[in-house]
């Protein structure tokens, strides 16, 4: 077994542990780390030194991370230095250890504590660790790995635990000052301490909620389409044919639709006030971003594959109490019998059945619970069979259909009732909105699924839209 510092080349690899063990995580109802975890991320840590891999026969078993604590935020510094007594300079921080499964239990988290032990020593650092206070094993882990417990940071039910290692500690020194501490508790704390462990716990809350946002591709939107990102195309000039259509008026948070026409996500501030250049019949539009010198081209039509890059299974594990069948992997055999009996709703030729799940799921929602829903679809008389899966989240909802959940998973808002709306031009468009959501049937879904390629066009947060 080999520890060394990363390559930016092993980004990728570093990115599919870390994925693996996050979703393990996420199957176990922890939600420590959000999923999916992105290589760029990964190569600015590479770049800084900060990234270490663990090797064994040329296969990375595990990864973790060693960075200056004077690289985090000033409220953690401040903490750090008063709790510690210590100097942030020479102060580092473990974190992100990750373990592939199957090589848990096997001494690899020990050789991680050895190693952040020895290069406290080498290079006279103090190293610095955290873990929940609901993580038993992790902190029997660390105090008979030798760290020194300072203390908890409590917020409302969570707590997270404080370990460092100094220059000047043993491993069996720290094992015995762990045990004092644990037989003589101490009565009072200083009034600064409390006040520094909460500001922390406050920042952990902040980090954590920022983490599980899912952050959307690149996007503009112009009139009544939203247009993403495709990185692949390198433009340093207008081409011709693109016509300007204003300029770009707003840049939203990473995590929202851009509702408004000329507003965009996931573009830096920079770009508002740029000219947005529309390309002909609308497909596809440009904008130019000056960090890197070059026109970003957008097409109206983009497969952002949030069912192949692992969020639709985040959304079964955040979603959903049982283990459900991923859509894709649902057995050709599954029958109607079934699917009533796992709670399906069902479509079968023109009628609608189990309406009872739909309302299930919508006072769920209603009360801003999170809520899962598959809809079995009937066709050639029962023989042929698809399936939708709806999800809601606490505040969004997602769609994703059976045939190609690549292509039509869609985010919405909203789920509306019945609503027409004159202003659109592809005839008498209706729209599902959200007044009286009680008033939504399935029968009514049915009818706006069967002319649901409006959906893949339309930047509304609507469920389904439809024409008659």
């Amino acid at each position: 077994m080999e520890i060394t510092l990363a390559k930016k080349s092993e980004a990728a690899n570093i990115v599919s542990v870390l994925d693996e063990v996050t979703l393990t995580l996420l199957e176990k109802e922890n939600n420590q780390w959000a999923y999916p975890w992105y290589c760029f991320d990964i190569e600015k840590e590479i770049e800084r030194g900060y990234q270490y891999i663990v090797r064994e026969a040329d296969e990375i078993i595990a990864v973790f991370s060693i960075k200056p604590v004077e690289e985090e935020s000033s409220a953690k510094r401040d903490l750090l230095a008063g709790l510690a007594d210590t100097d942030n300079k020479k102060s580092c921080y473990l974190y992100r250890i990750a373990v592939l499964p199957e090589f848990q239990g096997k001494n690899i988290g020990k050789a991680i504590c050895l190693f952040a032990v020895e290069l406290s020593k080498r290079e006279d650092l103090r190293i610095f660790i955290e873990c929940s206070e609901q993580n038993e094993y992790l902190n029997k882990f660390f105090r008979k790995a030798g760290f020194y417990y300072f203390g908890k940071v409590s917020e409302r039910e969570e707590a997270s635990c404080i370990y460092s290692f100094s220059p000047e500690d043993t491993q069996a020194k720290n094992r015995i000052k762990n045990t004092l501490k644990e037989k003589k508790k101490p009565i009072l704390t200083t009034l600064a301490s409390v006040m520094c462990l909460l500001a922390m716990a406050l920042i952990f809350a902040f980090t954590s909620y920022q983490r599980n946002q899912v952050e959307l591709r690149p996007g503009i939107t112009v009139g009544d389409y939203t247009y993403w990102l495709n990185d692949e195309y390198v433009l340093n000039d207008i081409p011709l044919g693109f016509q300007s259509v204003g300029t770009l008026e707003a840049i939203v948070r990473k995590d929202k639709w851009p509702d408004n026409n000329l507003e965009a996500v996931g573009l830096p501030e920079s770009c508002i006030g740029e000219e947005v250049y529309l390309g002909n019949q609308d497909m596809n539009l440009i904008v130019f971003q000056k960090e890197q010198n070059k026109y970003l081209y957008f097409e109206r039509f983009y497969e952002n594959q949030n069912y192949s890059n692992g969020f639709y299974q985040y959304l079964l594990t955040k979603c959903t109490r049982k283990k459900v069948v991923p859509i894709k992997e649902i057995d050709s055999s599954y029958s109607l019998e079934e699917a009533l009996l796992d709670g399906c709703a069902v479509f079968q030729g023109d009628k609608a059945k189990e309406q009872e799940f739909l309302d299930s799921f919508l006072q769920k929602t209603e009360k801003g619970k999170k809520g899962f829903l598959r809809i079995m679809i009937l066709t050639d008389g029962g023989t042929k069979s698809s399936f939708m899966d709806l999800f809601y989240d606490g505040e969004n909802y997602f769609i994703f259909y059976s045939e190609d959940p690549d292509l039509m998973n869609l985010r919405y808002t909203y789920l509306l009732k019945l609503e027409e709306y004159e202003k659109y031009s592809e005839g008498n468009l209706k729209v599902l909105a959200m007044t009286n959501k009680k008033e939504l049937t399935l029968d009514e879904i049915f009818e706006a699924y069967l002319s649901s390629q409006y959906v893949a066009s339309k930047p509304y947060h609507v469920l389904f839209t439809y024409t008659e």
